[in-house]
Formats: C-alpha cells, sequence, structure tokens
C-alpha cells in the first residue's frame, strides 16, 4: 500500500458528478501519512484568476512538478489511494505554509451563527435555531440534539 506525505503533488481521477468518466487534475496531500486507503487532499486547477479567499497562486508551482501556472482550488476531498494515478512533486516550504494558512482560514470562516445548529451562549440549538428538548445546561447530562435519532452533542 503506498503511503503518501503531506505537501506532495498528486495526479488523481476525479469521477464526473454522473460518474459516467474521469478527469485527471492536480491535488496536494494535506494529511499525515496513515494507514487509512483514503487521503485528504486540495484540488488545483490551471484557472488561475479570478481566486476566492483562501486561494493562491502557487508560487513555485514548476518546483513542485506542474507544467503550466497552477493555484490551490478550495475544498478538501477524500480520495481512495486507487484514484491516485502518480506524485508529481512535492510543494517547496513556502507554499506548503500558504497551503496550510489557507486551510486554516476556511475553517475559521464562521460557523458559529446562532440558529445554524450550534451552541449559542451555553445552549445547544437544533440545525432550526430552535434550543434543544433535552438541552440541561452545562452541568447537567450530554444534550440530546436530536432526540429522535439518540445523537447526543458535548
Amino acid at each position: 500500500m503506498p503511503s503518501y506525505s503531506k505537501n506532495e503533488v498528486i495526479l488523481v481521477r476525479y469521477p464526473f458528478s454522473a460518474l459516467s468518466g474521469v478527469k485527471v487534475r492536480p491535488a496536494i496531500v494535506v494529511n499525515a501519512p496513515h494507514v487509512s486507503q483514503d487521503v485528504f487532499i486540495v484540488p488545483l486547477t490551471s484557472r488561475i484568476t479570478s481566486l476566492l479567499a483562501g486561494e493562491f497562486l502557487l508560487a513555485d508551482w514548476a518546483a513542485a512538478g506542474l507544467h503550466v501556472p497552477t493555484a490551490l482550488k478550495r475544498g478538501l476531498y477524500t480520495a481512495h489511494e486507487t484514484l491516485i494515478l502518480k506524485r508529481v512533486g512535492r510543494l517547496t516550504p513556502a507554499d506548503a505554509e500558504q497551503v496550510d494558512q489557507s486551510l486554516r482560514q476556511w475553517f475559521r470562516a464562521r460557523v458559529d451563527r446562532p440558529g445554524v445548529g450550534t451552541r449559542a451562549q451555553g445552549r445547544a440549538m437544533t440545525l432550526s435555531g430552535e434550543p434543544a428538548e433535552h438541552d440541561s445546561g452545562a452541568d447537567g447530562p450530554p444534550r440530546r440534539l436530536f432526540p429522535h435519532t439518540g445523537v447526543s452533542g458535548a
């Protein structure tokens, strides 16, 4: 079983959404080596204009084994190792640090707005923004966020 390292640039077979075929695209491995056959990847693109927050043009794309100017594309995916065709290179330390900063920025995005399946002001909330039925407060037993499913929140 091949092991892929963080910051390796790889070629991956991306299935079309209708599963009618595949495209081969570059991506960056963003997880440390582990025993799973799934690898966390961030896609790359040659479309380098109109980039979104956290997307950026790799400064050393040629050193990473890429043939054209390439940008990091917002997204985090898992790919089974059988979808990975080959390693093409490795990010430079400067580009690797920028990838880490982008991932931190994407995950730091505000998802803790009241009423969007979060805790607001110390109370468990449902996806509709209502207090959870079995919210016992910080000192009581675990909260039952979705009583009909048995899923509990901490």
